[in-house]
């Protein structure tokens, strides 16, 4: 009898080596997370704008803040829709980048995509550069 136990009992632990390989692979399996899209902020976004190209003619926000400086609005408006625009529109948000406008008192559009909501949600970054102070919305 003694040796019955014995049998039965090695039995019954190696019958829970499957059982508790089958626990753990399905524990792990559940632990996981789905791979998410990255998420980017205003933040992200404005650190790209202040890079430099790789080409010397490339637009960067202080360039575009040297023209505000010396007048040109227009030609600020154009390097910006030309070299900061494909930079925004690859993060694949709404965007709404302004300058303050000391003449004016008020801020600006540069360049947008989309229209601001007014109930929140709304990632925003700030700049200044050779006094001229950049926001940068995103949604």
């Amino acid at each position: 009898m003694n040796e019955e136990g014995f049998i039965f009992t090695i039995d019954s632990i190696l019958m829970l080596i499957p059982v508790f390989i089958i626990l753990a692979t399905v524990a792990s399996i559940s632990l996981e997370t789905p791979h998410e899209a990255p998420y980017y902020n205003a933040q992200d976004a404005m650190q790209l704008l202040i890079l430099l190209g790789e080409k010397s003619t490339d637009t960067n926000l202080m360039t575009v803040a040297e023209n505000i400086s010396r007048g040109n609005i227009n030609g600020a408006k154009a390097a910006a829709q030309n070299d900061l625009k494909p930079i925004l529109d690859s993060f694949r948000m709404n965007y709404n980048l302004t300058y303050y406008n000391n003449n004016t008192g008020t801020y600006e559009t540069l360049i947008n995509r989309g229209t601001m909501p007014v109930d929140g949600g709304i990632s925003s970054a700030t700049r200044s550069y050779g006094g001229v102070t950049f926001r940068l919305y995103m949604w």
